[in-house]
Order: C-alpha cells, then sequence, then structure tokens
C-alpha cells in the first residue's frame, strides 16, 4: 500500500515537471524554426550592414542553418548565395554548430519524451472522475510553477542577461569554440547579442501566455469536476 502511494505520488510530481518541460522546449523548439522571425531580426538590427549581405541571402543562409539542425547533415556547410566555393562559416563556427545541434536535439528529445508521458497522464488520468480532477490539479500546479518561475527569470534577464547569456555557454559547452570574433565571424555578425536578448524574451512570452492559458484551462475543468 505504501509502495503504491509513494510511487503514485512520484508520478504526480514527474507529471508536474514533464509539462512544464513540454511547455519550455515547445517554445524553444517554435523560434528555433522560425526563419520568418529571423529575417525581420536581420531587418531591425541591420544586419546586411555588418555582413555586407541582403535580406534575401541572410535569409537563405538561416533556412540551411535551420536545416542543418533538423536533418542528419554531419557538419554545418553553407556557401554564399553568390560564391557557391566559398563557406560561409569558418571551422571554429562549424565545430560549435555542431555542439549547438547536440543541444537542440536534447531539446527534441525532451519535447518528445514529456509529450509522450502526457499522454499516457490524460489516459491513465481519465478513466474516473477523481483521477481526471487530479489530472487538471496538476496541470495548475505544473501552470504556477511555471508561470512563476519564468517571470522571476524574465526579471533577472531585464538587469543581467549578457552575465546569464555567458554563464549558459559556460555551462552549455566543454570547449572555447563559444568565443567567437563578432568583427569577422558570421555567427556573431548575423546573431548579435540583441538578437539571442528579444529571442530570449520572445521565449519567455510565449511559455508565459502558453502557462496562463493552460492555467485558465484547467482551473475552469477542475471546477466543473467539482
Amino acid at each position: 500500500m505504501i509502495s503504491r502511494i509513494q510511487a503514485s505520488i512520484s508520478y504526480q510530481i514527474v507529471t508536474v515537471f514533464a509539462f512544464s518541460i513540454l511547455v519550455i522546449t515547445a517554445s524553444v523548439i517554435w523560434n528555433i524554426n522560425d526563419v520568418g522571425y529571423q529575417k525581420r531580426s536581420f531587418e531591425n538590427y541591420k544586419i546586411s550592414k555588418t555582413t555586407y549581405l541582403n535580406l534575401d541571402e541572410l535569409e537563405e543562409i538561416s533556412k540551411g542553418i535551420r536545416y542543418y539542425f533538423n536533418s542528419r547533415q554531419s557538419s554545418l556547410n553553407i556557401s554564399f548565395p553568390n560564391s557557391p566555393s566559398t563557406s560561409v562559416f569558418n571551422s571554429t563556427e562549424i565545430s560549435h554548430m555542431k555542439d549547438v545541434k547536440t543541444i537542440i536535439h536534447y531539446i527534441y528529445a525532451l519535447f518528445i519524451l514529456t509529450l509522450g508521458i502526457l499522454i499516457a497522464t490524460i489516459i491513465g488520468y481519465m478513466r474516473n472522475p477523481y483521477a481526471k480532477k487530479r489530472f487538471w490539479q496538476l496541470i495548475i500546479i505544473s501552470s504556477s510553477i511555471t508561470l512563476i518561475l519564468t517571470i522571476l527569470v524574465g526579471i533577472l534577464m531585464l538587469f543581467a542577461f549578457e552575465q546569464m547569456f555567458l554563464l549558459f555557454h559556460l555551462v552549455s559547452f566543454n570547449n572555447d569554440d563559444w568565443i567567437l570574433n563578432p568583427a569577422t565571424d558570421y555567427l556573431l555578425m548575423m546573431y548579435p547579442l540583441p538578437f539571442w536578448f528579444s529571442v530570449s524574451v520572445r521565449v519567455g512570452i510565449m511559455i508565459i501566455i502558453l502557462s496562463i492559458l493552460s492555467l485558465i484551462i484547467s482551473i475552469y475543468c477542475n471546477r466543473k469536476l467539482a
């Protein structure tokens, strides 16, 4: 009996964290693949002036990066649109992008894993009214935690984004390939720090919106079952 209760509590904790991770990874994945937003950012931050590439060329390169992230291609191989024999990125940038791709695939894996957990939870908890009510209570808890943590991180980001960005790289990568030259390396010229700040804000807003929506829905469903 005790072991069953412990297992049930453990699964509920897993469900709470799984839903939070699902919301976060979904928001990150959406922004990774949103080439349209990247094109607008190239225009907003006047990237053509620093790279001497027009918006169509920048968009084509960004599409090549997205394809690389979503393919089995072993290394990033993108040439200038008007010079097919010349690579856009040097060996250090290519090596760094391989590390970035590994992290992105971990994010994809987390998304699929947590989606599977949530689907299994829905199937299991929808069998009787009490379990169904408990499911919506877990979503309320998860949505609330995600919303509060995102707001706290967002406030911190407003005052120390550069330090947080640096810390992320120090923790995520076990080499120095991410240390690039903003004057010569196209990765930094195309994606400067203000771009990453705007993307982080965008991800945060999406997480907050999804959390609020799920909170409203789960509160409504929970009250309806009362």
